[in-house]
This record gives structure tokens, C-alpha cells and sequence, in this order.
């Protein structure tokens, strides 16, 4: 496997983050009849490199971006 990198994402990386969000949507179609056809935004992926209280993170390996994922802080729901 070629170089790895884990890095904070940035505004410029949110072009390659929507079409992972759209992945992730049309791979989730099959098993939830409750999503719409088209283009679907389950996470404000700007928000969430903004915020203060959540990370997201990106995977590339040789330079291009593979993955993401996100950790969120959040007051208990009581």
C-alpha cells in the first residue's frame, strides 16, 4: 500500500466529500424506502470542518482521498 495520510479536512476538500456523502446515500437506498431519488445531504459537511466541537477527518493514499469519517461532541439527550 502506498503512503498513507489522516488529515482535518478542509473547505477545499468538500467537491470529493459530496460525492462520498452521495455514495454513501445510494448505497443505503436499497435497504430504506424512505430516501428520495436525487441528490440527498444527510450531514452539513462545511458545518462540520467549521465547528469547534467536531473533527472531520480524511484518508488519502499516494495524494488522493480514499475516506472520511467524523467525531462529534454532543450534549446528552435526556
Amino acid at each position: 500500500m502506498g503512503t498513507q495520510i489522516i488529515r482535518p479536512a478542509t473547505l477545499q476538500d468538500l467537491p470529493v466529500l459530496s460525492e462520498f456523502l452521495q455514495l454513501l446515500v445510494n448505497a443505503e437506498r436499497p435497504f430504506d424506502v424512505t430516501l428520495q431519488e436525487g441528490a440527498l445531504i444527510y450531514y452539513d459537511l462545511k458545518e462540520l470542518i467549521e465547528l469547534d466541537n467536531a473533527e472531520l477527518l480524511v484518508i488519502e493514499i499516494d495524494g488522493r482521498m480514499v475516506a472520511c469519517g467524523y467525531a462529534q461532541i454532543r450534549p446528552a439527550k435526556t
